[in-house]
């Protein structure tokens, strides 16, 4: 019985640990696979759906995945509308994420 106790107690212990291990390394591989932000000056030409936009970035169409909460802005612009956008690219999905669209005269 005692023995049974120990071994239990140290399996305990060990899955303990290994939890540990994996959220860490999980938290380093996400900061890892966002890149810098990359701001621009570009061409709104309108929504792809409700979680994309498209945009003209030296004349090369370029989809950019937006937020609900830039959806409900962004519907509202009118196509071939002047902006200076900041996004980054995200290493594991190759995708474009907004973070800031401002309208430029």
């Amino acid at each position: 019985m005692r023995t049974l106790l120990i071994f239990f107690s140290l399996f305990s212990i060990l899955i303990f640990l290994v939890g540990c291990g994996s959220s860490i390394n999980q938290h380093e591989q996400t900061e890892a696979a966002v890149e810098d932000s990359i701001k621009t000056e570009a061409i709104y030409i309108g929504l792809i759906d409700s979680h994309s936009i498209e945009v003209i970035i030296n004349q090369t169409p370029t989809a950019i995945q937006i937020s609900e909460v830039q959806y409900k802005t962004l519907e509202l612009l009118e196509t071939n509308t002047p902006v200076t956008i900041t996004y980054y690219v995200q290493k594991s999905t190759s995708q474009n994420i907004l973070e800031k669209i401002e309208i430029t005269d």
